[in-house]
């Protein structure tokens, strides 16, 4: 499934990560945040990675800083058993 809206673009995902979508926000034809929609029960497996290779931002739930790659993860819970693994560039 593919939905282009004028922000936003979502494609069913088959990857083997396990997520149900990737989303792409846009603004002036550039993608500034992705969001990948996974089942709940995936929420520790990336709560882990995202802690063992990001600094988690003091007094900001489920924020994490990648320091490497200039960006900020953050987990949103969602409907019907699902979270989102947000991705958006941090200020340089």
């Amino acid at each position: 499934m593919l939905i282009d809206l004028p922000k936003m673009s979502s494609w069913k995902n088959k990857y083997e990560d396990g997520a149900l979508y990737f989303i792409c926000y846009f603004n002036d034809a550039k993608c500034y945040k992705t969001a990948s929609i996974y089942p709940e029960n995936k929420i520790t497996h990336w709560e882990s990675i995202l802690n063992n290779n990001c600094a988690r931002l003091k007094d900001e739930t489920k924020l994490w800083l990648d320091e490497k790659h200039k960006l900020y993860f953050r987990i949103k819970p969602g409907n019907n058993k699902t979270f989102a693994l947000e991705s958006t560039k941090s200020n340089e």
